[in-house]
């Protein structure tokens, strides 16, 4: 918590985001914290890039590096995709004497234009687990890397490495950070686990976070609506259904899904014929037991096609149109729905926009952006802004929110816990866009413990929705699942609005959502409410 800026508490009062912001002890950085680049020379995949000699031109066919890895390239002047090579390359220099690491970080820094960057490598079992699977040799010599890398940007950039874990066919990627610190590059050490194994991943996590690492996880990529399986059990489960972060792993999903794990140590007792949301939430409540507070972080938003777009042109992740009323201008995002779905879980998690760069594009290749607030570029204040999820994840490379609630003279920031006594609360909404086209529409999503969520969209395309409607009467809570009514035009950017709320007694959850004229949105951590 922080001390609240001197501000009127009444519904319409406005002050200043900037100023706000700072009297919070906070500054706004963007962040890219999913991304590949070019790990080393593969014999088996790379025959067209021959590994003693690199020069200027046309890159070799997509085909000639792993898909799943970082590729030496990006579209060039030419419109082809041309090899990256650093300012001071000299004509014959072998590949893998090119530094494509700091050449990611530096490139973060100077043309995308964010303020930190994650290079992510992709991990499975640290055995040769396919063609883009980085051993332990790997990490370690990137790692050892990072103090002189953040060394040179003098606090005004951080780069850090993390590993993308699992695969997506066996339960999908889950991002680690905060294992490989730049000032202990001796100790840390990957976490390698079988493609699909969470059920021996997150025991790990846990053991390791009990011993004083630091460990914080984020959700992949997540497909609530591909993924899940609403249908009975008996009509048959494919490949990549219910299996997404290791549902198969653990009981009591596992004990009904083919080739569950553990079957042995199932209970004799009727099991369930079709998915329902109390079986779901019964396995999730074994898998935060089993991984313990490490789980941060969920991406929201498209990665605007990482394996294949290999321009710098800034794309926007959504295809939205205003003015559009066609259902899938109206339909909730795939991102926003598993985040909601993973909230309902019981993880506490905020979200994130990430690139998912395959190329070497860091930061220009789509316009999102992952809003990170900290203290400072300090790795410490980074990493402690993750792990107290201080994040919000946007469409619009430029744009800013922040959420906090008023607890007596204190303020609490989204992401964090707080307690209330009544059955309305205090909320301040900050929105700031140096190029805003007008005033941007707010929603606030609000969930009761008591609520009973339906996620197949088939059957209720409503099922998920739960707002506070901001009618002419005031603002009212949701009854079941309705069309959300906004309130149209509430923000100006730079400004912060309060805003009272009606609340529920009980445990609840709230986060907003923002929409500017051009349909950028934005979505806030959230903050967790128990009221009395």
């Amino acid at each position: 918590m922080a001390k609240r800026p001197p501000a009127s508490s009444s519904p319409t009062a406005e002050v200043n985001f900037d100023r706000y912001l700072h009297e919070l002890g906070l500054k706004n950085y963007y962040a890219n914290l999913h991304a590949h680049h070019y790990m080393e020379y593969r014999p088996t995949r790379d025959s067209e890039f021959p590994p003693d000699y690199v020069g200027p031109g046309k890159c070799a066919k997509m085909g000639s590096f792993p898909s799943d890895d970082g590729r030496p390239c990006r579209t060039g002047a030419s419109g082809e995709n041309e090899f990256v090579l650093p300012p001071n390359f000299r004509e014959g220099t072998p590949i893998q004497k090119l530094d494509y690491f700091t050449m990611a970080c530096d490139y973060a820094r100077a043309e995308g234009g964010i303020d930190i960057l994650f290079v992510t490598p992709h991990s499975k079992n640290g055995e040769g687990d396919g063609d883009t699977d980085t051993t332990a040799d790997g990490f370690t010599n990137r790692h050892a890397m990072l103090s002189d890398i953040n060394k040179k940007y003098k606090g005004d950039f951080y780069c850090g490495l993390g590993q993308e874990a699992s695969s997506i066919s066996k339960g999908n990627h889950v991002n680690i950070f905060g294992h490989f610190l730049t000032t202990n590059a001796n100790a840390s050490r990957p976490f390698f686990f079988p493609s699909g194994a969470f059920d021996r991943f997150y025991p790990e996590v846990k053991t390791r976070a009990a011993a004083g690492e630091k460990v914080i996880l984020q959700f992949n990529h997540p497909d609530v609506s591909g993924d899940m399986y609403w249908g009975p059990f008996s009509a048959g489960i494919k490949k990549e259904k219910l299996n997404d972060y290791g549902i198969d792993d653990f009981p009591p999903l596992s004990c009904v899904r083919p080739n569950g794990a553990g079957r042995e140590t199932c209970s004799t007792e009727k099991l369930p014929e079709a998915l329902s949301r109390d079986l779901l939430k019964k396995t999730f409540a074994n898998i935060l037991a089993s991984g313990g507070d490490a789980y941060r972080l969920i991406e929201v938003t498209e990665t605007g096609g990482a394996t294949s777009n290999s321009d710098t042109q800034f794309r926007r992740s959504h295809k939205r149109v205003a003015g559009n009323s066609t259902n899938s201008n109206r339909r909730m995002d795939d991102g926003l729905l598993a985040y909601i779905f993973l909230l309902d879980m019981g993880f506490k998690i905020s979200p994130t926009a990430n690139q998912d760069n395959h190329f070497y594009n860091y930061g220009s290749a789509i316009a999102s952006r992952t809003g990170v607030l900290a203290r400072s570029l300090a790795e410490a204040d980074v990493l402690h802004a993750l792990e107290q999820r201080l994040t919000y994840a946007s469409e619009d490379q430029n744009s800013r929110l922040l959420l906090t609630a008023i607890d007596g003279t204190q303020d609490v920031l989204m992401g964090q816990d707080i307690q209330v006594k009544g059955e309305e609360m205090e909320i301040r909404v900050g929105y700031s866009d140096a190029d805003a086209e007008g005033n941007a529409d707010l929603r606030v999503y609000y969930y009761h413990e008591s609520d009973d969520i339906s996620y197949d969209r088939k059957a209720d395309p409503k099922g998920p929705i739960r707002t506070i409607q901001f009618e002419q009467a005031g603002p009212r809570l949701p009854q079941a699942s309705e069309a959300p009514i906004d309130w149209k035009g509430a923000l100006v950017s730079g400004q912060v609005r309060s805003i009272r709320v009606p609340i529920r007694k009980g445990k609840s959850y709230l986060f907003v959502e923002t929409t500017q004229a051009d349909q950028d949105k934005m979505w806030s951590a959230p903050l967790f409410i128990e009221a009395h």
